[in-house]
């Protein structure tokens, strides 16, 4: 597909038929993603019982966009031709959504879906907002708001799908979008490069399935699970409503029977309209992982993962100079991690990493660089993994071989290839095997053996163009505690309390340490 195109003052062309004044190349960048994953009935990923099909009913879901388009002063590109965000209290982005079927058994209809800017209750359109558990957070300003119910009227626009306003996804598949303009205000004050000002936007994106989609009446049943595709770790309030649609609607309650869920459904990616080419585009690191990067242990709509604390660290760190933001306009993060995934097989939490590094990694739009942190719950799950050191050692050298094998395969495609060391998940004592199942000292063997040959396979600790990888972000050393008599574990304070999981102090710490240079690296 060709996604060039010319540009207006103020009106981006990415395959849209605009007027031109000055033609600046742009093509599309993925800027939000969640991984698809199968619902499962025993792991509590389905909605409710009375929208198990989605029929008749509106669904609101809310993401966090992390980044912006740069500036013109940033395309090098001469007089101002790009929106910009240093005198206006508008701004104008063009995205499209990509819609996942991925595990459907039956195609996913589509009746309608918009696209607007959420906003804080008020107004007196929102009815009893305590009955109904709305806890969305927001920026201090209110204008950015995660796992809200509410949108701002004016901003709501028209998804379309190749012209229509229906679609059908079918089984085992994906749909992208026709572009969509969406219209961003700053509430109250003028938007500014000040450093202290976000760079984050926030899209709330609403469907509408007149018929429901091809899941059994009895959908808690197992063997219908697998007909839904959801992010189950959105660590974000979706919002239902039966009684017709209410896609535009300036909160959902209108109809019956609202209730929230803390999952995605259908959602697999935004990509927004950017400058290309090597002066301006926007390069994407896609971090694979597991539920530590998914934000297990996190506020629901506090955007506390690790990746949100590093954005939030990017911003503070950005230029106010003339060439304005930095990291913010150069780099955005792709969040393709998933509670539970595996390296080396399938489960509850995803494709295995191999299976899914074509569609999470590699097709990514924009795609420059890949931060692989993985491997713990393949080390802590293997069957007999307490006492049997065949077993341990077994896994250990398949998750070496498979990181060189993705590492290969991603260095084939042009991305660059960072890595993360297993962090720390022992309890203090045998006593703690029911608490945290993991621990175990065969396993952190295999854990520190398999961080032993990362860390001597990175570039900051070998050196030199044959080294696998081109960066190393060392986990395992910002949590774990340092006493030697607390050897494979997490630092307390870090602690969410199961030896596992980083609490947000910890999260903290890791975008703390993150080596921002990597990112100039891609």
């Amino acid at each position: 597909m060709n996604n060039t195109g010319p540009l207006n003052q103020t009106t981006l062309n990415c395959n849209m038929t605009t007027t031109t004044t000055t033609a600046i190349p742009t093509g599309w960048t993925t800027v939000w993603t969640a991984m698809p994953q199968k619902a499962w009935a025993v792991a509590d990923h389905l909605p409710p019982p009375a929208y198990a099909r989605f029929a008749d009913t509106t669904l609101r879901q809310t993401v966090r966009i992390l980044g912006r388009a740069p500036l013109a002063e940033e395309t090098k590109q001469g007089p101002s031709v790009w929106p910009s965000r240093r005198r206006s209290q508008v701004q104008t982005r063009r995205f499209r959504l990509r819609l996942s079927n991925t595990f459907g058994t039956s195609d996913l209809h589509i009746t309608t879906a918009t696209v607007g800017v959420p906003r804080r209750p008020g107004g007196g359109d929102e009815g009893d907002v305590d009955s109904v558990g709305d806890t969305a957070h927001g920026d201090d300003d209110g204008a950015h708001m995660s796992g809200s119910r509410f949108v701002d009227v004016d901003s709501v626009r028209p998804v379309l799908f190749a012209g229509r306003r229906s679609a059908v996804v079918p089984a085992g598949c994906l749909l992208l979008s026709d572009p969509v303009d969406v219209l961003f205000r700053e509430q109250g004050k003028p938007t500014t490069m000040s450093t202290s000002g976000s760079t984050t936007e926030t899209l709330s994106i609403t469907l509408y399935f007149a018929d429901g989609v091809g899941v059994a009446t009895d959908a808690h049943a197992h063997a219908d699970a697998d007909a839904l595709t959801t992010h189950p770790g959105s660590r974000t309030q979706s919002w239902l409503c039966r009684g017709g649609d209410q896609t535009a609607s300036a909160s959902l309650g209108g109809g019956h029977g609202l209730c929230s869920v803390a999952h995605w459904y259908f959602l697999a990616g935004v990509e927004e309209c950017c400058p290309a080419g090597p002066a301006a585009g926007r390069k994407a690191l896609v971090l694979v992982g597991d539920s530590i990067t998914d934000g297990r242990c996190s506020t629901d709509n506090g955007n506390d993962r690790w990746p949100d604390l590093l954005w939030k660290r990017m911003e503070e760190e950005d230029d106010d100079d003339e060439k304005g933001k930095v990291w913010t306009s150069r780099y955005t993060l792709l969040n393709q991690a998933a509670g539970g995934n595996c390296v080396l097989r399938d489960g509850t939490g995803g494709p295995a990493l191999l299976a899914r590094l074509d569609r999470d990694v590699l097709s990514q739009p924009g795609a420059a660089g890949v931060l692989l942190f993985a491997g713990v719950n393949d080390v802590g799950t293997t069957a007999g993994g307490d006492t049997d050191e065949a077993a341990q050692h077994d896994v250990g050298d398949r998750l070496v071989a498979t990181f060189a094998e993705v590492a290969r395969r991603c260095r084939a495609a042009g991305l660059a290839v960072f890595v993360a060391t297993i962090a720390p998940f022992c309890g203090p004592g045998r006593q703690e095997s029911e608490k945290q199942p993991y621990s175990s000292p065969a396993r952190d063997r295999t854990r520190q053996r398999v961080n032993g040959w990362i860390r001597a396979s990175s570039t900051a600790a070998a050196g030199g163009a044959s080294a696998l990888f081109d960066g190393l972000v060392d986990f395992d050393a910002v949590l774990r505690d340092p006493d030697p008599a607390c050897a494979g574990r997490l630092l307390p304070a870090y602690d969410s309390g199961d030896y596992l999981h980083p609490n947000v102090a910890g999260f903290q710490a890791m975008a703390m340490s993150f080596p921002l240079h990597l990112l100039e690296t891609m």
